[in-house]
């Protein structure tokens, strides 16, 4: 069995919408004279992915409906989080004061449909939220 070895990838840049996320990995391993073998296995954030496939959603755009006012109400959330919340989701699992757990539509089960809200820059109030597929 060989040993685990994790190694960064140097001088990524910042990811952007339309981005050629294949193509900055390689890149950045070539310039860091790594080379990808039979048997690696590379590890992405999905937050990257969403980046690179536009997935940043400005809040103020956001108009909650009726059901993400309520669902507001019961989780004390943003209402237009919520209404972002409810269009990722299958189904609503579970709310209480700071939390919704739901079924996501790609069918796991998590928090807030695993929309982020960290690091995503200053100025105005946005969510990435995960990729399509």
């Amino acid at each position: 069995m060989q040993p685990l070895t994790l190694t960064p990838l140097p001088n990524l840049p910042l990811i952007q919408p339309g981005d050629n996320l294949a193509g900055l990995i390689l890149d950045s391993a070539q310039q860091a004279n790594l080379r990808l073998q039979e048997g690696d296995i590379l590890v992405v954030t999905s937050k990257i992915i969403s980046k690179a496939e536009g997935r940043r959603v400005r809040l103020a755009e956001v108009q909650p409906s009726p059901a993400a006012q309520e669902l507001a109400q019961k989780s004390g959330k943003d209402p237009r989080l919520c209404q972002l919340i409810l269009q990722e989701s299958r189904e609503i699992l579970r709310v209480r004061p700071g939390s919704v757990i739901v079924e996501h539509r790609l069918g796991f089960v998590c928090a807030n449909a695993g929309i982020d809200q960290s690091n995503l820059g200053e100025g105005e109030e946005a969510v990435l939220l995960l990729p399509q597929d």
